[in-house]
């Protein structure tokens, strides 16, 4: 997956320009997701994550830490932002049919199944 799509999709999904040299929070925590997306879903580093902005390899590093803080500082905007995105750019890249799609959701469904019955089975031994 290339950096430029990432960055075409979450500007997209929050309607900015993070190439923008700017402090103001809710484009700290957007350059956030967007790092965090080039991490989980590219093999560049830091340095190149970085540069795709304007950035240094340092600043990639502190976002990186910023958006591990999100969900703690009620932020969930941006973490259910990035856990969207994330899914989007997954399948975009992963899935080219209908029954690819099919087959993925079914998976899923039957270990959501599994989890639950774990689940039911701990609390009825619990109680």
């Amino acid at each position: 997956m290339k950096l430029h799509t990432i960055l075409s999709v979450v500007e997209n999904e929050f309607n900015c320009k993070l190439k923008v040299k700017n402090r103001r929070r809710d484009l700290v925590y957007q350059r956030a997701v967007y790092y965090q997306l080039c991490r989980d879903l590219t093999k560049f580093g830091v340095n190149q994550i970085g540069q795709s902005l304007g950035f240094h390899h340092a600043t990639v590093l502190h976002s990186l830490k910023t958006f591990n803080k999100l969900d703690l500082w009620g932020e969930k905007k941006y973490v259910e932002a990035y856990t969207k995105l994330k899914n989007k750019l997954y399948y975009d890249r992963h899935i080219r049919t209908r029954a690819q799609f099919c087959n993925l959701l079914i998976h899923q469904n039957i270990n959501l199944r599994g989890k639950v019955e774990r689940l039911e089975k701990k609390l009825k031994n619990s109680s």
